[in-house]
């Protein structure tokens, strides 16, 4: 394989499928290059071990493939024949992404993503020049929107019915950036923003996938949450992961916030 290669997440996928080394019952992983034990501990060994057991049960096999880089490649569709020979210009459609062996340019680089092949689904990191706290990130916000994808509407329901109260409410900010453009979106071009559109359920799913994201990595890791003015307060921060811990337990010996460390020792 050439290091100058560009190589679509599915061909990529394909090469090492059965090449993976177990991590866990549901977790495998491959890596591009050598990782010394202790990185690839505080990579891989210790997110996966946060990981709720019941959100596990909703994939059979999750790959983690470990490589140099990731990028977008724009790609290029041509309009049809009138168009393009009056015009001479290509339309955008999704970029498609690779992983690269040299570092494209900053516009085109991005730390992770997923790729989902009906009982299986595969987590790509990028690991050059990313430091852990992000790599972190990029691993549990991966889980969270494969486990989004798969899960039962009623399993959430509870939680789904917290954020149609936050709406009703009015209550401002959101856990990340995606969620939070979602929600503005929605309560400018809806006055009811709770009635039941594509709008309130893309929302709906996109803040559960942040929330879940937050849940996770603060099973893993002493995170602080930076104030800022679209941040969700932290009064409602607390009453999302306390509902999630109910409806997906932690493994055990993790606790949720750092006063439980505290009282458990």
């Amino acid at each position: 394989m050439s290091t100058s290669q560009k190589i679509p997440l599915k061909e990529f996928a394909e090469q090492c499928r059965d090449q993976a080394i177990p991590l866990s019952s549901l977790f495998s992983y491959f890596c591009v290059s050598r990782i010394e034990g202790d990185v690839l501990n505080r990579l891989l060994h210790e997110p996966v071990a946060a990981i709720p057991p019941e959100l596990g049960k909703l994939y059979k096999c999750i790959r983690v493939i470990l490589v140099p880089y990731l990028g977008n490649l724009p790609l290029e569709k041509k309009l049809n024949r009138l168009t393009s020979s009056r015009a001479g210009i290509a339309s955008k459609i999704t970029p498609q992404r690779i992983v690269s062996f040299t570092s494209p340019p900053e516009s085109q680089r991005i730390i992770s993503d997923t790729l989902r092949c009906e009982n299986e689904a595969f987590i790509f990191l990028a690991v050059t020049d990313e430091d852990s706290a992000d790599l972190h990130y990029g691993f549990y916000g991966s889980v969270a929107h494969l486990i989004c994808e798969s899960l039962d509407e009623d399993r959430v329901a509870e939680f789904t019915e917290l954020l149609r109260k936050e709406l009703t409410d009015r209550v401002h900010g959101e856990i990340d950036e995606c969620s939070w453009n979602l929600k503005e979106d929605l309560l400018r071009r809806q006055s009811n923003p709770t009635r039941n559109t594509k709008l309130l359920r893309g929302y709906l799913r996109q803040s559960m996938q942040d929330t879940l994201t937050l849940y996770m990595h603060g099973l893993c890791c002493d995170i602080d949450l930076e104030t800022a003015p679209r941040q969700l307060n932290s009064r409602d921060i607390r009453r999302r992961l306390n509902l999630l811990r109910q409806i997906f337990p932690p493994p055990p010996g993790f606790a949720l916030f750092p006063e439980e460390l505290d009282r458990r020792h």
